[in-house]
């Protein structure tokens, strides 16, 4: 084989000319994806392989099909020394910015912020250059556990983004696309793992990937 014209150029998330003998993941993530745009409950997926899988590659075509169905997707990247709290906040405040300047999705939005405003405050998350300027909702996303505060947070956003697409006759929602990029430590796997058996509500999908 050709050294230079070999097809096969392993790289950390590059693109390879063809997804040859992944159709079927594809599919099932496509399955898994729409029962959130039916009012039912949505199921999170989460993707196990060796490193060089083919794993982050197939984040693409997953936001894709996201996107497709008129999802709002978040793609996060998982380093080891970030919680996933920190690094969920900025995404979810960009997707409700974008939902706010929709006119038929403002108050969904701005009630969402609000949540927002209360999940950061929870978490005692630092926003830096990232600030909402809502008062915090009492009782709203603040409870500290993360796994209940994101499901009602993924709600949240999920019915603003249907909102949204009330102009559309595709009701919509939210995805999370998130890549584990390590797990060595227990305390942090342990955050990770209670939220592969989160019950996603409507609106909501939850799928995942994992080195």
């Amino acid at each position: 084989m050709d050294e230079i014209r070999n097809p096969f150029d392993p790289g950390a998330g590059s693109q390879p000319p063809e997804l040859a003998g992944r159709s079927a993941i594809i599919n099932d993530m496509d399955v898994a994806l729409q029962p959130a745009l039916r009012g039912r409950h949505a199921k999170s997926q989460m993707l196990l392989g060796l490193r060089g899988a083919g794993k982050t590659v197939l984040l693409n075509p997953f936001e894709q099909l996201a996107t497709s169905h008129g999802f709002q997707s978040s793609f996060i990247q998982a380093p080891d020394d970030s919680s996933l709290a920190e690094l969920l906040y900025p995404q979810m405040h960009q997707v409700l910015r974008k939902l706010s300047m929709v006119k038929s999705a403002k108050e969904a939005a701005f009630g969402a912020m609000r949540g927002l405003r209360s999940f950061a405050s929870a978490f005692k998350i630092e926003v830096g250059d990232v600030s909402i300027a809502v008062d915090p909702a009492a009782g709203v996303a603040d409870s500290g556990s993360l796994e209940q505060d994101l499901t009602e947070m993924s709600v949240l956003i999920g019915k603003a983004a249907q909102s949204a697409g009330t102009q559309n006759p595709t009701p919509r929602g939210y995805s999370i696309f998130l890549l584990l990029v390590r797990l060595t430590t227990m305390p942090r796997a342990s955050q990770y793992a209670s939220l592969s058996k989160m019950k996603m509500s409507p609106l909501t999908a939850m799928p995942w990937t994992e080195f």
